[in-house]
């Protein structure tokens, strides 16, 4: 439909075994696309779900995925997010940050193994990226060495954000300068999202068995987690879950 939101919902296990299967079904969905009809993934079941390949159907498809395991995670995305998972705001969205080596020593980005682009790609308009919808917010967490003696000036990092407008067009390209003095030296002065979002990170450093991650430090992670949940019932339930994994890590 014309000036209208066009989109399709798919909800698979993703274990495609009738009609178009593989490449030809990725195809397919670059073409819908191209003319303008997005795609939201809804991934079900346990065992012989095909999530890696559901994640790249979305990926080359410019949509989102997500993976219903409970009626909480359901009513979540095709409740509260259902508008934000429809009404795309931006396409092709990349994000660079540029730490500055007067001030930072070292960095590390935590997770997105899949989702990294070369240096010289975020400029290139050819190479594909992600889209946001109206609402959505992306994280990304970095392990930071400072300068024992940084210089004085220096900023801590620059960020970037390069987009298209839905309907396509130029990029556009933002910047901001992180200072210094944006750093807190005790955890407990960040905001309540930085630890809760630092809490599921560790989580999952543990579980994927990083080696950056020293031991199955569970309490340490429901605790954090926990300072930062109040009264929110997806925080609260994530707690759960941490203390249940700990519960099964100590059985086996």
């Amino acid at each position: 439909m014309a000036e209208g939101i066009n989109r399709v919902v798919l909800c698979t296990d993703g274990d495609f075994n009738v009609g178009v299967t593989g490449e030809p079904l990725v195809q397919l969905v670059e073409s819908w696309r191209d003319r303008g009809i997005t795609l939201t993934v809804l991934g079900y079941g346990h065992g012989n779900l095909n999530d890696a390949f559901l994640e790249q159907l979305t990926n080359r498809a410019e949509g989102q995925y997500a993976y219903i395991d409970s009626r909480n995670e359901a009513l979540r995305v095709l409740g509260r997010d259902l508008v934000g998972t429809l009404q795309v705001i931006a396409k092709d969205v990349k994000i660079q940050v540029e730490f500055d080596p007067g001030a930072v020593a070292r960095f590390r980005l935590v997770g997105y193994a899949n989702r990294v682009l070369a240096h010289e790609d975020f400029r290139d308009d050819t190479v594909d990226a992600g889209e946001i919808g109206s609402g959505h917010g992306v994280t990304a967490f970095y392990e930071v060495e400072l300068q024992p003696e940084p210089v004085a000036d220096a900023p801590l990092a620059t960020v970037r954000l390069r987009y298209k407008k839905p309907s396509g067009g130029e990029s556009r390209e933002v910047e901001t300068a992180l200072p210094q003095d944006a750093v807190h030296l005790e955890l407990r002065d960040a905001s309540p999202a930085l630890r809760f979002g630092a809490a599921v990170a560790e989580f999952a450093e543990i579980l994927f068995g990083s080696e950056h991650s020293e031991g199955a430090r569970f309490e340490e992670v429901a605790e954090l987690a926990q300072s930062a949940a109040g009264e929110d019932e997806d925080r609260q339930q994530f707690v759960r879950l941490v203390n249940r994994a700990a519960t099964l890590w100590d059985a086996e």
